[in-house]
Parts: C-alpha cells; sequence; structure tokens
C-alpha cells in the first residue's frame, strides 16, 4: 500500500500543472523491467481510478526514461537508477523525486554453504565468493577423470 501511495504522490505532483479537462493525460516513461514485473498493471488502473487522470505508459531504458523526461515528452519517470536521478534533479530537470522501490539481492544455495556466503556482507562480496569456490572445484578429481579418460582417446576435454 506504501508503494501505491507513493505512486500516487509522485504521479499527482507531476500532474498538478495539466490542464483542467475532463480526462487530462499523464505521460509516464518507465523502464522495461517495471513494465514486465506486471506491477503497473496494477498501480495505473488505481490511480486513473482515484484521480481521473489517463496514464499513457512507455516502457523504455532508465537513460532513455531520463531523455524523455528531459525533453519534456513524458510527465512522470519511474526508472530505477539513483545517482543519475539525483543528478537529473540536481540538474534541476524534475520537480520532485520520491523512492517509490529498492533492489534486494537475495542469494541462496546449499545448507551446507560450500562458498561460505552466509557471512558476506553485499551481493558483490556472496557472487565473488561463489566464484572462488566454482574455481577450486573446477579441478576437483570428478572433472580431473573425465579429462583423462579424453586426453587418451587424443581428444580435447570437452
Amino acid at each position: 500500500m506504501k508503494l501505491l501511495v507513493s505512486l500516487g504522490a509522485a504521479l499527482l505532483s507531476a500532474v498538478l500543472p495539466v490542464a483542467a479537462s475532463k480526462n487530462p493525460a499523464v505521460i509516464l516513461a518507465t523502464t522495461t523491467s517495471t513494465q514486465d514485473t506486471g506491477l503497473l498493471d496494477v498501480l495505473v488502473p488505481a490511480f486513473e481510478r482515484s484521480t481521473r487522470y489517463e496514464v499513457k505508459t512507455i516502457a523504455v531504458g532508465t537513460g532513455a526514461a531520463l531523455a524523455m523526461g528531459e525533453k519534456g515528452d513524458a510527465d512522470v519517470l519511474l526508472v530505477h537508477a539513483p545517482k543519475a536521478e539525483e543528478k537529473y534533479m540536481a540538474d534541476g530537470r524534475g520537480l520532485d523525486r520520491a523512492l517509490v522501490m529498492h533492489n534486494s539481492f537475495i542469494v541462496v544455495g546449499p545448507t551446507s554453504d560450500p562458498a561460505h556466503v552466509k557471512g558476506a556482507m553485499s551481493a558483490l562480496d556472496a557472487f565473488k565468493r561463489i566464484a572462488a569456490a566454482a574455481h577450486r572445484s573446477f579441478r576437483a578429481p570428478t572433472t580431473q577423470e573425465p579429462t583423462r579418460r579424453s586426453s587418451s582417446c587424443g581428444k580435447p576435454p570437452t
């Protein structure tokens, strides 16, 4: 519900200058990943019902959405590049910025935790640990036997 309220507040703050008409339109430039989640299929109709604004959604990459806003081709931007958003605002290109959502990285794996991911402080650290563990296991006996057999046949290992 907080997400809906935040999106509603963001949309409302952007559309207030729109000339009053029966169903004024608002152009929402968002990312393809946000569109693909199906989230807008829920939020946009709820916003339209509660405000009588018609939302026209255009799904593009973050850079393209920011460029649309800069050119005046979009009224509201829903993107996910905080540093680019902050620069956009600092350059005086937007009226208001609201945090609508954020990403969380959750790494799952076997309970034995062979890569020792459990103590990682970030997703990057976890993936580095997984890569190191995979590199160590690459020379494990289970990979050496097929390699030996393949070499004895005169064929390179695959």
